[in-house]
């Protein structure tokens, strides 16, 4: 494939990948960046594959692309949302009061929780993107609902 065989496949992705990073960092301006650093590194990591594969017109197969180049762009993100946590901080302590309950939970469950719930991801394709087993996948999820409700119980606490 070429790059713009690879953009064909990869721009009707990015309005999930950024509803993905902006769970992750939310400012508009970070989760753009993330994307675009995300994309450079996928593309380098991914050279050799995407030099060996051939542009299809079959639509399963560029289903199954789509797929490919959608959670390695999202695996990338929490990656590099792991090695930068003073920048994701400091965006997450100027959030709104209506998205504080959601913005104290860890990246990890954040995470999980987008892509299950806003993005519809299956469990499967969620462990594709965190690196996380099945079964990690459907505790975490769990949990993060859990926490999720006892921060916004916390919050509604503090504003009687």
């Amino acid at each position: 494939m070429n790059i713009k065989e690879v953009q064909s496949l990869i721009d009707p992705l990015i309005p999930k990948a950024y509803k993905f990073a902006y769970a992750i960092v939310p400012s508009a301006q970070k989760a753009s960046e993330l994307i675009a650093d995300s994309y450079s590194v996928l593309l380098v990591k991914e050279l050799n594959f995407i030099e060996a594969t051939e542009f299809s017109k079959n639509k399963q197969t560029q289903k199954s692309l789509k797929r490919f180049f959608l959670c390695g762009l999202m695996r990338e993100m929490l990656a590099m949302s792991s090695k930068k946590p003073l920048e994701i901080s400091s965006c997450v302590a100027k959030v709104g009061y209506e998205f504080q309950a959601f913005y104290k939970l860890s990246v990890l469950h954040r995470s999980v929780l987008t892509l299950k719930d806003k993005l519809n991801f299956s469990e499967e394709l969620i462990s594709q993107v965190t690196g996380l087993k099945k079964h990690q996948v459907v505790e975490c999820l769990y949990n993060g609902r859990e926490l999720l409700n006892i921060n916004d119980q916390e919050e509604v606490g503090l504003y009687e």
